[in-house]
């Protein structure tokens, strides 16, 4: 009995092993890299890979300059998100925040990434200019 389980067992591995098993939906890669504001890593912030082919888009947070997560396969939109603080609200009794990198790179995004199946892809976004 217990060489059939040790049989049954690797060849379930090797089923898993040649039909591509991951843990990685299809359509599906993982994305992984740094975004620089300046030249400096931003501290926290949010990057979005919105796929040219209409599937759903996919949101990652940065946190001090990288970031991880599993975007769509294909050419993606990539959005840049960051805030920071600048004031207070008293009447809410909370931080008031303002999204400091312009529209280019996030609302009105000129960038844009080729997300590969089956491997990990790295990127790195250096951006650059004025603070909005």
């Amino acid at each position: 009995m217990r060489h059939r389980m040790s049989i049954s067992l690797a060849l379930a591995g090797l089923c898993c092993v040649l039909s591509g098993c991951s843990d990685v939906p299809a359509g599906m890669a993982k994305v992984s890299g740094t975004v620089t504001w300046n030249g400096v890593p931003i501290e926290a912030g949010y990057i979005n890979f919105d796929p040219d082919s209409g599937a759903t888009p996919q949101s990652g947070k940065i946190e001090q300059g990288e970031f991880s997560l599993l975007a769509p396969v294909g050419m993606n939109t990539v959005r840049i998100e960051a805030n920071k603080e600048v004031g207070f609200v008293e009447a809410m009794n909370q931080p008031a925040f303002k999204q400091y990198i312009p529209p280019q790179y996030n609302f009105e995004s000129e960038l844009s990434e080729e997300v590969e199946e089956g491997v990990h892809n790295e990127f790195q976004f250096s951006l650059e200019g004025q603070e909005t």
